[in-house]
């Protein structure tokens, strides 16, 4: 049995590939847009985990405002610093201090 160079067996695949197309289009496109649609959507995930962090932080300082330091005194300490409440004002608005006393 004669054995194929390289470049005849990439030829001999490209042809019988391109004749298979031919053939069947429905297959083909329905493989190339599911392909196709897991790839995006793999790179959507992958953008998402990535800057996740990013968006969920900014999401959260719309709703509660974006604390850039927590300033109690050494005689009171708060119980939690996962409590974002400023119902005491202790908390510190770095961005605000920054707008009113601009130096």
């Amino acid at each position: 049995m004669p054995t194929l160079s390289c470049s005849q067996s990439a030829s001999f695949f490209i042809k019988h590939s391109f004749r298979d197309v031919k053939r069947r289009k429905c297959h083909f496109c329905l493989a190339f847009c599911s392909v196709f649609v897991v790839v995006i959507a793999t790179l959507i995930i992958n953008t998402v985990i990535a800057k996740g962090p990013i968006i969920f932080l900014k999401l959260a300082e719309t709703n509660q405002g974006e604390f850039d330091g927590i300033y109690t005194p050494a005689e009171h300490r708060l119980k939690s610093y996962n409590n974002y409440y400023n119902e005491d004002g202790y908390f510190l608005n770095y961005t605000q201090i920054f707008a009113l006393y601009d130096t």
